[in-house]
Parts: C-alpha cells; structure tokens; sequence
C-alpha cells in the first residue's frame, strides 16, 4: 500500500491519501503507508537520552543479530513490488507484438465513445442518457449506497471476501491481484488521457456523486476495468482440474460486473464508461496472459510465473 511520500505531492499523497480520500493503495488495501500489510506502521519512540544502540557504542556489539542479511521476498511490499513488473509489461512482446500495438487496438476497439444527450433531448439507444443516470441517483442509490462507499476505494478486499482469502492465507494469490491492479491502473490512466472524455458531472451537476469525482477523466472507467482485470487473473489463478473443474468464475465476473454498475449508480460514469473498461480490460488480460513464461529465479518475476506460484494455493 503506498501510502506517499511525506505528505506526498500533493495534500493526501502521491498515492497514498490516494485516488480520493484514504486512497485506492494508502487507505485502501490493507494497512495505511508504504509499509503497507508487510512492514511497520506509525511511530516508534525511544528515549533520546538512551537510545538502544547507545551501549554499542562504547562496548563491543552484542553477539545477535545476523552478520550476513538478505532481504527475504516475502520483506517486500506487495505494491511495491508490483511496480516492479512494469518496465517488462511495456516492453516484452506477448506474442508478435509488444503493448504499444496492443494499446492502438484496444483505442481502435474503444473509439468513438458515444454522444451524451442531455434532458430535455431524448436519446436514441446508442446515446449515453443523462436521464438513465437521474432515475438510478433516485431509484438505486441510495439502496446502493453502502456498497458505493465500500467499493470506491477498497474494491480489491471484495474479491478477498468473496474468496474467503487473505494477504496471510494466500500471500502468493493476493500480489497476483497487486500484480493485476498496478497494471490496471497505469493502462487504464493512459486510455483516460488518450479520450479525455468529460464526467457525467460536468454535463449534470446535480448528479452530485456521495464521494468526491476523482481527478481524471471518465472513459474508460477505471473500477470497471481494474475489477474486470483482477476477476480475470482470479480466475485463472483459482480453477482447478481444468473444465469441469472448480471454479470460481461466475462469482467473480459478477463481482466485477457489480463494482462498474454501481459505478454508474453513483453519478461517476455512463453506462459505456462501463462497457469500455471491460474491453479494454478483457484485451489486456489477453497481453498479460501471452506474455513469454521465462526461467526467472527470485527476486526476478514474469506474469506467468507469478501465477504458476499461486496455484498452488488453491489445490
């Protein structure tokens, strides 16, 4: 969980006070701070009149201690760590091509985004209506609300209850999910600022979401996306025996298909915000998972062997 640095670039953080409020990453997953679920957190007093390494100094060190260390992998953030993998993502080709090509298909298959009409205009099936977005502000919201809320900035611990898994129980499983959010979140900014396409607030002020309208713009929408991408690399993570085998697939599509609709229902998106976030997340997933499984040996990691180690987790 990055949790900023310092107060960060701006206020609440460079990631940590997040996305909006107590962040995706800061807030969010698991803990607050770049120490995250792994490391330390808050402040450690000591007496500055005698610190614990005070009598060091005067007497030879203590016999304890390891005079050789290394940093374990399982010492690593997951955030952390994860970032790690994105040089290789924009890089290494999965199969003929590498991102760059992928990314234009994926703007192709995105492009153009639909015409907004705003009431008293009628809108035609195509269009993204702002009257669907004012009858679900009154009909659904406020019934939705809890999930909204829960959803905004913490969506990654919905697919972990829904697994009924933690960072401890299946350590492996949850930085695959860090693995599937960093990506997520650096395709998905890269489309934003590609379509540039205005919030739904921006037509409609009144659509007046419950939590602050993050500062990037609507299409593709990025909880759709990163939930549609992370229900993917669950998936195939978490079947066994192959078809006919167990699965968790339906639970965790419509898991996915829930956080985007409720996107919707607060005032955030349109409807094809939605839809374009699954797009672009179903052709990323296809990148991640055709992307070349070398022998890597830790601290080194690919896609493939990420996944190849949480499997096991769920024999």
């Amino acid at each position: 969980m990055i949790g900023g640095l310092g107060g960060g670039w701006q206020g609440g953080g460079w990631q940590g006070g997040g996305w909006q409020g107590g962040g995706w990453q800061g807030g969010g997953w698991q803990g607050g701070g770049w120490a995250g679920g792994g490391g330390s957190e808050g402040l450690y007093a000591m007496r500055s009149d005698r610190p614990l390494v005070a009598e060091d100094v005067s007497v030879p060190p203590p016999p304890d201690g390891n005079p050789t260390p290394n940093f374990p992998l399982k010492a690593w953030d997951s955030d952390l760590f994860a970032l790690t993998f994105l040089a290789d993502f924009f890089t290494v080709p999965s199969g003929a091509n590498t991102w760059a090509v992928w990314e234009q298909n994926i703007i192709t298959a995105l492009t153009p985004f639909p015409n907004v009409v705003v009431p008293p205009a009628v809108a035609a099936p195509a269009d993204d209506s702002i009257d669907d977005l004012r009858i679900l502000a009154v009909t659904e919201r406020p019934e939705a609300m809890g999930e909204i809320l829960n959803q905004h900035q913490n969506q990654q611990p919905c697919f972990m209850q829904l697994l009924t898994m933690t960072e401890t129980s299946h350590p492996k499983t949850f930085f695959v999910m860090k693995l599937a959010a960093r990506v997520g979140e650096v395709v998905m900014m890269r489309l934003k600022r590609h379509f540039n396409r205005p919030r739904p607030t921006q037509y409609y002020p009144t659509l007046y979401p419950p939590v602050p309208v993050p500062g990037h713009s609507s299409y593709p929408a990025g909880h759709a996306l990163i939930a549609r991408l992370t229900a993917n690399v669950l998936i195939e993570v978490t079947t066994v025996g192959g078809a006919g085998g167990r699965s968790y697939k339906n639970s965790l599509l419509k898991l996915a298909d829930e956080i985007g609709r409720n996107r919707v229902i607060a005032g955030f998106h349109f409807r094809s915000d939605i839809t374009a976030g699954v797009t672009a997340a179903d052709m990323t997933y296809q990148f991640l998972s055709g992307m070349p499984a070398g022998a890597v040996a830790p601290p080194n990691f690919d896609y493939a062997s990420a996944v190849a180690a949480a499997k096991p987790e769920w024999n």
